[in-house]
């Protein structure tokens, strides 16, 4: 199942993120610093993305698409890449969608992007990857 899911800035700084299990939290600002650290140094000096960081217990996908990346972190191997993907590619083009004009203008404030919490969940129970 699907423990959490971040939309980041190429900045680092984690625009939105929702946990869905209370004991597998993360420090989301580090956690996102990580992932836009590790995206960049994947692009920079090996010319190629990160897609996945496998962990013991969790596993983390996550794509960069402009300046935003999206990471979901997932605990078993139920959810298969295949299907994870789709997801992260649906969340984002909404994102996107809703917030292109924020973006455009360098609007990053974190609390402008809250409401978007209420779509996670509906596309995540949708495609029956959470437990709410």
């Amino acid at each position: 199942m699907i423990n959490s899911v971040f939309i980041i800035h190429d900045s680092g700084l984690c625009l939105l993120s929702r946990a869905y299990d209370a004991d597998s939290e993360y420090k989301v600002d580090l956690l996102s610093g990580f992932l836009a650290a590790v995206s960049s140094f994947a692009k920079n000096m090996i010319g190629e993305e990160v897609q996945e960081i496998r962990m013991q217990n969790d596993t983390i996908i996550y794509e960069s698409k402009g300046i935003i990346t999206l990471a979901i972190v997932k605990s078993g191997r139920k959810i298969t890449k295949k299907k994870m993907t789709s997801i992260l590619n649906r969340i984002h083009s909404v994102f996107i969608e809703q917030y292109q004009e924020h973006l455009k203008q360098e609007i990053i404030e974190p609390s402008i992007f809250d409401s978007f919490r209420v779509t996670i969940d509906e596309i995540l129970s949708k495609a029956r990857v959470i437990k709410m």
